[in-house]
């Protein structure tokens, strides 16, 4: 790693707080990974903050021509905001946020954050569909694919 990555990395640890879920040596393990997938993957973006969330863009760009909008933040009427890790917007008064969680959300505090986040964005017309990391790592393009199942099922247009 040279000297500019090590800052550039430790400032993306501190500013997004990445301490609070990871200690320094998983974040570096994490990044790492990351930097070696931008050279295996057809499909990288930059603002993927973690190695599940590239590997689950990668299979929606091959799943579907229409590229998900990636870390977007999401303004609430109760005055919250949400950052949501894909978020496609569609053809009807909703939209459709993708989540891919990692470990850190089993525990009991981010189940609750969970839950009125996502009750939160569906006040504001957005459906939360989370896809375990688990299952990510185990096989992108069928979460992928059964992402796009739910799109085709409700006939839902991506625009």
């Amino acid at each position: 790693m040279t000297p500019e990555e090590f800052k550039s990395w430790q400032e993306i640890y501190q500013s997004n707080r990445w301490w609070r879920i990871y200690d320094w040596d998983t974040f570096e393990l994490m990044r790492r990974e990351m930097k070696w997938l931008e050279s295996v993957l057809d499909h990288f973006h930059h603002d993927c903050e973690t190695s599940i969330e590239l590997l689950l863009y990668d299979a929606l760009c091959r799943a579907n021509s229409n590229k998900p909008l990636v870390q977007q933040w999401i303004k609430c009427s109760n005055g919250k905001n949400y950052r949501v890790d894909f978020l496609y917007k569609l053809d009807v008064p909703f939209m459709v946020a993708i989540e891919a969680d990692g470990s850190h959300h089993k525990t009991a505090q981010y189940k609750i954050y969970d839950q009125e986040r996502r009750r939160d964005l569906r006040v504001e017309n957005i459906i939360v569909v989370p896809v375990p990391g688990s299952k990510i790592k185990q096989d992108p393009d069928r979460c992928a694919q059964a992402i796009m199942h739910l799109f085709n099922k409700y006939s839902l247009s991506i625009i």
